[in-house]
């Protein structure tokens, strides 16, 4: 298992702390159960049976953009690789990340994933420098599977990098995005930006599905759509920071709220912080048996195909 570092100019300070954020994003999210589902049940839409040589059992080979801690691919990996038992991957995970991808090397090490995944590479760089390195005529510049699982948010020229990616899918690869959809984090995003107007955020997150279809139409490429609903559990956002009984609850809140909103809350005043809850009481539903506070945060899938 390698990896790679190429020059950018992230801010390697900011690692730990999105790396944590993110963490218990995931622990509270609902989203990741409809990954594996929708992957299982859209396999023939995934893999091309002509993709495979079946003559020399030459891998499958897939490249994440934004690959994370890796758990998510290793989820869309064990979903085709168990209706297709035949199929190994040569994988490669590319992040500007370095926590996040030392945490999916340690992901990709353990032995059932081991099974199925027959080399991997990561690669810290941001993915426009990856692709610009690779050349998509040569053996191995194209890929059979290109996965962007909310990642385009964080991608400042999100066009060039999505032409990228359809430039090096093999003939009948698939690029499969997964993202934000209008409702949920990013209709809660729209509704704190007037509290910090002004103040640059972190990454620009008020971009959603139908910008991503905005740009694919403009490439001209064929694509599908499907919409997967899930829920985020955004109780802890709400614990009483005086409450000390409650200190661990508040803070994964904290973590959660800076997630969604990509900035630091815990730099916020009071008054901030106040203003984000109500706001958030507004978009979410309370459930009065449980006093539990869940926000609806439709998923939304693109799988996209090279020019005809």
């Amino acid at each position: 298992m390698a990896q790679k570092h190429l020059n950018n100019d992230h801010l390697v300070g900011q690692d730990d702390f999105y790396a944590n954020v993110f963490k218990q994003f995931l622990a509270c999210s609902k989203p990741q159960s409809c990954l594996p589902e929708y992957v299982s049940t859209h396999v023939d839409k995934l893999v091309h049976d002509s993709s495979l040589n079946h003559d020399t059992n030459a891998p499958l080979r897939v490249l994440s953009v934004g690959c994370g801690h890796g758990a998510r691919d290793v989820h869309v990996l064990k979903a085709i690789h168990e209706q297709r038992p035949h199929i190994q991957f040569d994988y490669v995970g590319v992040d500007i990340n370095s926590v996040l991808v030392q945490e999916a090397q340690q992901v990709f090490c353990s032995q059932h994933v081991r099974g199925y995944v027959s080399e991997c590479q990561f690669v810290v760089a941001p993915i426009e420098d990856y692709l610009e390195r690779l050349n998509p005529s040569s053996e191995h510049g194209t890929f059979d599977l290109i996965l962007m699982l909310h990642c385009l948010y964080y991608i400042p020229h999100r066009k060039h990098v999505l032409a990228q990616c359809v430039d090096h899918l093999s003939p009948n690869g698939k690029l499969m995005i997964l993202h934000q959809s209008p409702a949920g984090i990013n209709n809660f995003q729209n509704l704190c930006n007037p509290l910090f107007e002004g103040r640059k955020c972190t990454r620009n997150l008020q971009f959603n599905s139908m910008q991503v279809e905005h740009l694919l139409n403009d490439l001209e490429v064929p694509y599908s759509m499907d919409i997967v609903n899930a829920t985020l559990n955004v109780s802890n956002c709400f614990v009483n920071p005086h409450d000390t009984t409650m200190e661990q609850a508040y803070r994964k809140g904290l973590q959660l709220l800076s997630f969604m909103l990509e900035r630091d809350m815990r730099e916020e005043s009071e008054e901030v912080k106040q203003q984000v809850l109500d706001l958030l009481s507004r978009v979410s539903v309370k459930k009065h048996h449980t006093g539990e506070y869940w926000l609806f945060h439709p998923q939304v899938f693109l799988v996209v195909s090279k020019k005809l």
